[in-house]
């Protein structure tokens, strides 16, 4: 009846004719000071000058300002005549401020070690409450070099190569994976209209003061191209298929016709934290140090400390003309706060471009020489895109860690990294090295790791009702908790959702899904994701649910203390209680009481608080009560 596993899900990443595939791509080679790591770039339009705030956008005499707790950004800057902040992030207490322009930048307060600074800095610099004053660092990409990419007769079939390469595969259908957190990514912006990410975008946000504040439009194309290998929808005939089809992803505009500015870097990173990303995506960096741009180094401390986890891409290594090539792991990615990345070709040897270095934490595909050594990915409007780098390893490993807390959503930015390096393939030297750090990440291996933690919820300690029940179900996989890490056991139960728990309970759930044939309930069919056709038609099929009179089930609909007791007695496939065993509670119906008594009499209520004379039976099941029912089920 079922056919099919949870690896052909993905419809081979849903590829469509060559013929419209847009491949006509390019090297991008980094300068120093380059940020965006793809070898993949568009020329892009500039910005219509009348959608520009000039008010705010930076200047040359902008300055980044970090002050100590306490301290009032104006008080410091009235002493400095001409000088005002134009932006803010009050969560690290850094402001960016406009000084009058000055003709000689000659300023260098001691102990600071970025750019020179205007004479008067000197200002703002020796005030009281002044943690550091530094230069507004701006980074952009170089030129794309063209003819690098292959004409459109070598593009091969297999373009989707890196998906199952992470594993990723392994993952798509798992009954666990049932969560969608937020990943951010912190880029170009992207195109939230594409199809492949609808119904998913949450959050769109633009920092870098060109435009309006929700427009997040991608002319770089790559915060799309990113995006796309984080949560492009699979098996949709449409697009490719990215690494989590059921993560949220929140874009955040940093940056556009390659620039980006520490400052609104280091906002969007904050600004993430704040609203619930656990996964921040940061396919960017540079050859600098956290002192050159504290902003982001705090904005980075304090996303981590508010359960983020940043995933930052190590960098491509480019030199200028004439100076050595810098190999080592550029910043925000050598930041401790960051999980590091690097590239590998499809022979799982470091790509020629990645850079290496003590920080290197993992690696995964990004393409290397050969005509057919790229990542599949897509631009803005839709169009397919070749590309190389480590801007498109880092969203792999961003996405691998976004599985894991569909699964787990406790974990901790510590534990998810724990996880990803424990269980990854290690390449080169044995253990650890500089070179491929923990190795490639296996997205399938560290699923099955994070399986194993025991679940915490913030909400169920000593004194909760149902601790043990809630407990035991959710370290074997049949319950979850929220994205905020709690369980709420006093909240309701969807019909769906306990079709879901009881088919777990009793193991008749299987990855494969029916397709053919007439869903059981008209309400329920498969609109290209499994849940919750799956676990109601094996319930149906187990004989545990049968629906309403008029042939639906009312999967939206809450679950009653009787429907709950009726269907777990089915599940039991308990006998008839004895003739004369009277329950504690008097008959209140011809449907359910047969099955409530029968399920008192076999001990199946058993904890149950509440049963007996008086006893509400239509009152919604709570999801603590279903836990305990379905523990006793299990026992």
């Amino acid at each position: 009846m079922k056919h099919g596993d949870a690896g052909e899900r993905r419809l081979c990443a849903g590829l469509a004719p060559s013929g419209l595939r847009s491949i006509a791509v390019v090297l991008l080679a980094l300068s120093a000071l380059a940020v965006l790591f793809s070898s993949a770039s568009a020329a892009a339009s500039p910005p219509d000058p009348s959608a520009v705030d000039r008010a705010n956008l930076p200047g040359s005499s902008d300055v980044v300002l970090r002050l100590e707790p306490g301290t009032p950004a104006e008080a410091v800057t009235r002493m400095v005549p001409g000088a005002r902040v134009v932006d803010r992030i009050p969560q690290i207490n850094a402001y960016r401020v406009r000084l009058p322009e000055q003709s000689d930048p000659s300023f260098r307060p001691e102990g600071w070690s970025s750019e020179k600074l205007p004479e008067n800095a000197r200002g703002l610099g020796r005030q009281k409450g002044v943690r550091s004053v530094e230069t507004l660092h701006s980074f952009r990409t170089s030129e794309p070099a063209a003819g690098y990419y292959p004409a459109e007769a070598y593009y091969p079939a297999d373009a989707d190569w890196w998906v199952g390469v992470i594993g990723a595969p392994e993952v798509w259908g798992r009954p666990e994976a049932v969560l969608a957190p937020i990943v951010a990514v912190v880029d170009t912006g992207f195109d939230v209209d594409l199809l492949d990410f609808r119904g998913r975008i949450t959050g769109a946000r633009n920092f870098t003061n060109v435009g309006a504040r929700t427009d997040v439009d991608d002319v770089d194309h790559h915060g799309t191209r990113v995006a796309a290998i984080i949560a492009a929808e699979g098996g949709n005939n449409f697009g490719i298929a990215g690494v989590n089809w059921q993560v949220r992803l929140m874009p955040l505009k940093a940056g556009s016709n390659g620039a980006l500015y520490s400052f609104d870097a280091a906002k969007a990173i904050v600004h993430a934290a704040d609203s619930g990303a656990r996964v921040i995506n940061l396919s960017w960096g540079f050859h600098t140090s956290p002192s050159q741009v504290p902003e982001v180094a705090d904005a980075l401390s304090y996303a981590r400390a508010a359960g983020a986890l940043a995933v930052a891409a190590a960098g491509n290594i480019d030199s200028a003309e004439g100076e050595l090539a810098q190999t080592g792991v550029m910043y925000p990615a050598s930041d401790p706060n960051a999980l590091a990345v690097g590239s590998v070709t499809r022979q799982l040897v470091r790509s020629s471009f990645s850079c290496f270095g003590p920080q290197i934490d993992l690696m995964a595909p990004g393409g290397g020489d050969p005509l057919d050594d790229y990542i599949e990915t897509l631009d803005a409007g839709g169009f397919y895109r070749a590309a190389r780098g480590t801007s498109f390893s880092t969203p792999m490993v961003s996405g691998a860690a976004s599985l894991l807390l569909s699964a787990r959503p406790g974990l901790t930015p510590q534990q998810l990294t724990e996880i990803l390096m424990s269980t990854a393939v290690d390449l080169g030297l044995e253990g650890r090295d500089n070179e491929y750090g923990a190795g490639l990440v296996d997205a399938g291996a560290a699923f099955e790791a994070a399986l194993t933690v025991t679940p915490e919820f913030s909400d169920v300690g000593p004194h909760t009702l149902y601790e043990e029940q809630i407990l035991e179900l959710a370290e074997g996989g049949i319950v979850q908790g929220f994205l905020d890490g709690s369980f709420r056991p006093e909240e309701k139960v969807m019909r769906q959702q306990f079709a879901k728990m009881v088919t777990l309970t009793l193991g008749v759930h299987t990855p494969e899904i029916d397709l053919l044939g007439d869903p059981t309930f008209a309400d329920v069919g498969y609109h290209g994701d499994p849940y919750p056709y799956d676990f109601v038609e094996e319930a149906a099929e187990a004989g545990i649910v049968i629906g309403y009179t008029d042939g639906s089930f009312g999967p939206y609909n809450s679950v009653t203390r009787a429907q709950l007791i009726t269907m777990v007695a089915r599940a039991a496939n308990l006998p008839p209680a004895p003739a004369d065993y009277q329950p504690p509670f008097p008959v209140f119906d011809q449907v359910h009481y047969p099955w409530a008594r029968t399920a008192t009499a076999a001990g199946l209520l058993e904890g149950l608080a509440g049963v007996g004379d008086g006893y509400d039976f239509y009152a919604p099941a709570s999801r603590g009560e279903v836990c305990a029912l379905l523990f006793n089920l299990l026992e």
